[in-house]
């Protein structure tokens, strides 16, 4: 016989995926030597920055349908939450929102304002 194929409606759960991506996860929070060191946004620009009672996860993570929505570089993480790590994928746009060329702000300006409508529809 061949190889097994695994299930695909067969989902790891969540704590096997823990043990299995341990200190090697770079997203893991506890995880400081994965991550690199905190950088944080002293200057975001107030049209992409969370507004008074939106929470980054909720809004811009959870159940969010990205098929009609721009495609993006900037960080996200950095420019509307305000923080991110050193060694994030995105890192080299971790700079002043005055130094996004117009297109790449263009695409951010986009993104999270149909980021927020499909919150407004969702309730």
């Amino acid at each position: 016989g061949g190889p097994i194929s695994p299930d695909p409606k067969h989902k790891t759960p969540l704590k096997e995926k823990q043990k299995r991506q341990g200190d090697t996860d770079p997203l893991n929070p506890s995880n400081k030597k994965q991550r690199g060191d905190a950088q944080i946004n002293e200057n975001i620009f107030p049209p992409w920055g969370l507004q008074t009672g939106e929470d980054y996860v909720a809004c811009f993570i959870k159940d969010l349908d990205r098929t009609n929505m721009p495609k993006t570089d900037v960080c996200l993480n950095f420019h509307v939450r305000g923080r991110c790590h050193s060694l994030c994928p995105r890192a080299s746009s971790h700079v002043h929102h005055n130094t996004v060329d117009a297109t790449r702000k263009a695409a951010v300006s986009t993104y999270v304002s149909k980021v927020r409508e499909q919150k407004l529809a969702r309730g």
